[in-house]
């Protein structure tokens, strides 16, 4: 529980920041699941797009040779190579088709002897002899695709054909080799010793523009690096020699697409989780707003007098007692004073309790007024109050302290329209220096309010000897009272 006397802020800030860390790590937590959700999804989408885009990639280098040998296991084509040869058959079905169809750039036909036949380039046929200016890349597959088909071993005479990645002109290519048979596959001759028929298809930005429409890309290209930025994905052209570049493009983001879609859901959400943790903060302080006023107004009740405001009983003996167990050797002496006021009784009497009352109150005022400011001024019961002055200089100050007292009680009241006259008479005891007892200052002063008392009233008197003084040795109802408080 916040002790009395802390400042407001203080409890209100230590009953708030729990609702403000639970707020704040609730939106954070959001922000860090969205965020985090966001990227999961997106690994996943990357990871299923570049398995997908690989393999369609791949596909399409096999769409090569299984478009090439449309016209390469045929009959038809065995004849016409073996027979009398006309070029603009072979433009038709071997070499210019194949350009506009299926979009091969380059296209050769040799013999068994490897000697070229038909070159088709750019979609026309040109003299054969332009074979030599590309024989140094071909002629090895070539030959490895006939010593294939002429081995003993596996794979032998049922290779088909034979597929290359390779570099032309700076620019990854697929080389389609494929053996000139019948429609059943079968050679007219020695397995390894057919013509042979070269199909070649650049990989360049047409070829990419097309995967991209197909498969839904953005923006491919091919690098011959493998650095890309964020956003991108990247694979190898050739994973058994990534000499050849890669290709390249921007992967689809749905949980990033998502995550900006929800920007405004999340903004919205954050101005109401924010605009809710100030409404229940302003409950809160509202709360402890209350919770203050009415521990105030408790201990108000609880520590002062509720007809004059001025301290009661309870809170004078406290702030006696304390006073006392401060006092000894080399600290300053404190005094005691009763006061009881003089012919109170008669205008209780003759004006009722509710002019008695007021007079009171108007009675407390005059004695505030009186006193230091570090002097505690409490009203003990009826018309009996008590003034403790923690720090005394000299007992000069104690007697101007009570000819001020008295002077001020002597002076009529107006009280309702009626001029109302009391006094007062007062006893006081100053500490003796040393270690002091309550109900030893008490009983002290309260003798020397007797002796007032008896002497006539209306003035103060000091406090007798401990010895040979003439006033009774009980003390009146209400210091009994006092220390039986203060002993308890």
């Amino acid at each position: 529980m916040m002790p009395m006397g802390q400042p407001r802020w203080r409890l209100k800030l230590i009953l708030s920041l729990p609702v403000v860390l639970v707020l704040g790590a609730a939106a954070v937590l959001a922000f860090f699941v969205a965020h985090w959700s966001a990227i999961q999804s997106d690994a996943y989408s990357r990871a299923q797009e570049v398995h997908f885009v690989r393999a369609q990639f791949e596909r399409r280098i096999a769409s090569v040779t299984d478009n090439q040998q449309t016209v390469t296991i045929w009959t038809e084509a065995q004849r016409m190579i073996a027979g009398p040869r006309d070029p603009e058959w072979f433009d038709r079905n071997l070499g210019v088709w194949l350009y506009q169809t299926y979009e091969f750039e380059r296209v050769f036909l040799l013999d068994a002897a490897d000697k070229p036949i038909y070159v088709m380039v750019g979609g026309r046929s040109v003299d054969p002899a332009i074979y030599a200016q590309s024989q140094a890349i071909v002629a090895p597959l070539i030959a490895e695709l006939r010593r294939l088909r002429r081995g003993p071993l596996h794979p032998g005479p049922t290779l088909r054909y034979l597929r290359r990645l390779v570099s032309i002109d700076g620019r990854p290519a697929i080389i389609s080799i494929s053996p000139i048979l019948d429609s059943q596959g079968n050679t007219s001759g020695q397995a390894g010793d057919e013509p042979v028929h070269i199909a070649i298809r650049s990989i360049d930005d047409h070829f990419l523009a097309e995967m991209g429409r197909d498969f839904f890309l953005s923006t491919p290209r091919f690098s011959r690096m493998n650095a890309v930025s964020e956003g991108e994905a990247v694979f190898p052209i050739d994973r058994s020699n990534p000499g050849l570049g890669y290709i390249i493009w921007r992967v689809q983001r749905p949980g990033a697409e998502t995550l900006k879609g929800l920007w405004p859901t999340l903004a919205v959400s954050g101005v109401l989780i924010t605009l809710l943790g100030l409404y229940v903060i302003m409950l809160i302080c509202r709360a402890a707003d209350r919770v203050i006023d009415t521990r105030e107004r408790l201990d108000q009740l609880a520590r002062h007098d509720a007809l004059t405001g001025l301290a009661n009983r309870f809170a004078f003996e406290a702030a006696l007692a304390a006073r006392c167990a401060e006092a000894g050797p080399g600290t300053p002496r404190f005094a005691l004073l009763y006061l009881d006021l003089d012919r109170f009784k008669e205008v209780n009497d003759l004006f009722g309790h509710p002019t008695g009352d007021e007079l009171l109150c108007a009675v407390a005022r005059r004695i505030e007024r009186e006193v230091g400011t570090s002097d505690v001024v409490a009203r003990l019961g009826g018309d009996e109050f008590g003034i403790l002055v923690p720090k005394v200089g000299s007992k000069v100050h104690l007697d101007s302290l009570c000819r001020r007292i008295v002077a001020a009680l002597a002076t009529p009241f107006d009280i309702s329209n009626q001029r109302v006259d009391v006094g007062v008479s007062i006893g006081l005891a100053l500490s003796e220096g040393t270690v002091e007892r309550a109900e030893s200052i008490v009983r002290r002063a309260d003798k020397a309010l007797y002796r007032q008392k008896r002497a006539g009233r209306n003035g103060y008197s000091w406090e007798a000897g401990e010895t040979g003084d003439d006033v009774p040795a009980e003390p009146s109802i209400a210091a009994s009272d006092t220390i039986r408080a203060l002993v308890a």
